[in-house]
């Protein structure tokens, strides 16, 4: 199927009222629903689960932007591939209750180590009054490490957990 059919947020910006057109289409199923309730439009995603057509609400533009609709509508879509119904499935399932974090003054490597130990590709910096000052992600760390340190830092996050389907953050 097409997909990014809507080129960017200009695309959605340029819609005015008294447009014709019921909904943007930007492929395998997801689609902004134009001027819902009252005014806004609504990011929605239609999938098939178990030889049934359903759809679900991604949010509202300009609350829910593009690119984030795209992500969540991939998120789904993993869901679906792995047997779950994006519709009923808890974010519990995916989420850890325990917070990783690294201290201000940490060094890159205790961050990448945090990453692979707990498969993960963002870590929050915390102050001491543990308030976020910034986060240190993958790309981070390719900008900072050797090739082959990152490729064994991103070979670790992504293996796979028996336990929980592999869906990335």
């Amino acid at each position: 199927m097409a997909r990014e059919l809507i080129a960017s947020d200009a695309t959605i910006k340029a819609v005015r009222k008294g447009d014709e057109r019921l909904r943007l289409n930007d492929g395998d199923g997801l689609y902004l629903l134009l001027f819902v309730n009252g005014g806004q439009h609504g990011w929605r995603f239609a999938y098939t689960f178990q030889t049934r057509r359903k759809l679900i609400s991604l949010g509202t533009y300009p609350n829910t932007s593009l690119a984030l609709a795209r992500r969540k509508a991939d998120a789904a879509r993993a869901l679906v591939a792995e047997g779950l119904d994006p519709k009923t499935t808890s974010i519990e399932r995916f989420i850890s209750s325990e917070l990783i974090t690294c201290r201000d003054g940490d060094n890159l490597e205790k961050c990448e180590k945090a990453m692979q130990e707990h498969q993960i590709r963002r870590v929050p910096i915390v102050d001491g009054e543990d308030c976020c000052i910034g986060i240190v992600s993958q790309a981070d760390l390719a900008l900072k490490d050797k090739p082959e340190k990152v490729h064994k830092t991103v070979a670790e996050i992504s293996k796979p957990e028996a336990s929980t389907p592999s869906i990335a953050p």
